[in-house]
């Protein structure tokens, strides 16, 4: 077995508090179990060591890993640099929220060798972020900002969510004109999906909350794809924007099908045709790496030809269709016949080289996956 491993992802479970819409493998923990799941983190580092020769990219993910104490947080980014592999990667990426940026973690993160901030924002509309629990507000947020372009920082990300009850046009369009304001190199902006054992499932059930109709959040899409591509962010994938050059690269690893890693709780690791992911309770983790230095994992086949169609028509470029016959031995089409009615219905068009969604199409995506599952 040949494994071509190019990203490293690493699991902080932690938060302040936990978000009314996420499902994320996450807990508010003590301290002593924080040591203790960082110990358990450097060990199954040690044991994966081979794995990780050829590695490019780092994602470092959550949980929210700025809101560990700052001596932990040291820990955590003394562990990652100290790794032999680090020499080659290109881009290390960081979960943060707004509030826990200051001098000192900033600091932190660059003598670590951090490139890429991914900041927690969702929406800047006080009103909403309660709803959400979170913490936040343009202040917060732009002081965030500043603090990293001063010290250095050039690629910068910031996460909003559409499609939350309580939001309208209005607070969409509000919220655009704060970020822009910022000047990101990035943005992530997901349609909000309801997700089961979340706080917000639980208040939608109650009939305590209302979900938003589906033609407002189509047109709350609308608005946020229109000005962002407006002003010069280029929607590389259905919910990722760039200005050029500032593609997130790890994440292309996932959509595009390539060979990665996953260190922590939960955290799924890709390779041989194969998922592995980690337990999903922390004490178990900890103990089995204690033990073994590695968790027992559970072992997933995947369906690579399915997987990458979906996951390739996410990007704007598409898949390409000599690359996909040259990795199993079929052209597209004869193992998806399914997909050549969406060229003559306008959801999909075939370049020179790759099969894309239309701009139709990337509005009616699941239709065209329809196809595929």
């Amino acid at each position: 077995m040949i494994v071509l491993i190019k990203g490293l992802y690493i699991h902080l479970p932690f938060c302040k508090q936990i978000c009314s819409y996420c499902d994320f493998s996450k807990l508010v923990a003590k301290r002593e179990l924080k040591e203790a799941y960082l110990l358990a983190l450097q060990k199954e580092l040690e044991f994966r060591k081979p794995l990780l020769e050829g590695i490019e990219t780092v994602y470092l993910g959550g949980g929210t890993p700025s809101c560990l104490e700052t001596p932990l947080f040291k820990m955590l980014l003394k562990m990652i640099s100290r790794l032999k592999a680090m020499s080659k990667v290109v881009e290390f990426t960081i979960e943060a929220n707004p509030e826990d940026i200051d001098i000192e973690k900033v600091d932190l993160m660059l003598d670590a060798g951090v490139t890429r901030i991914s900041l927690g924002v969702q929406t800047f509309a006080l009103e909403i972020l309660e709803k959400m629990q979170r913490e936040g507000g343009f202040d917060t947020v732009s002081q965030a900002v500043r603090l990293l372009r001063e010290k250095g920082f050039v690629d910068i990300n910031i996460d909003m969510i559409y499609g939350y009850p309580g939001q309208n046009l209005q607070i969409i369009a509000n919220d655009l004109r704060f970020l822009l304001g910022l000047e990101p190199d990035h943005v992530s902006y997901y349609s909000l999906i309801l997700e089961a054992r979340t706080i917000l499932s639980h208040l939608v059930k109650n009939k305590v909350v209302t979900m938003p109709l589906e033609d407002d959040v189509c047109d709350q899409s609308e608005l946020v794809v229109q000005t962002l591509e407006t002003h010069g962010y280029n929607r590389y994938e259905i919910s990722n924007f760039a200005r050029e050059g500032h593609e997130a690269r790890h994440n292309r690893l996932y959509w595009q099908l390539q060979e990665y890693l996953g260190i922590g709780l939960k955290a799924a690791s890709q390779f041989d045709n194969h998922r592995y992911v980690n337990p999903l309770k922390i004490s178990e983790y900890i103990s089995e790496v204690n033990m073994h230095g590695v968790p027992k994992q559970t072992i997933e086949t995947l369906e690579p030809e399915k997987e990458l169609v979906i996951l390739g028509l996410r990007l704007r470029e598409g898949i390409e269709l000599s690359a996909f016959e040259k990795r199993f031995l079929v052209p597209l089409f004869k193992v998806f016949p399914g997909l050549e009615q969406h060229l003559d219905n306008g959801l999909l068009e075939l370049t020179k080289s790759h099969l894309r969604f239309t701009k139709r199409g990337f509005d009616l995506a699941n239709q065209v996956y329809l196809a595929v599952i």
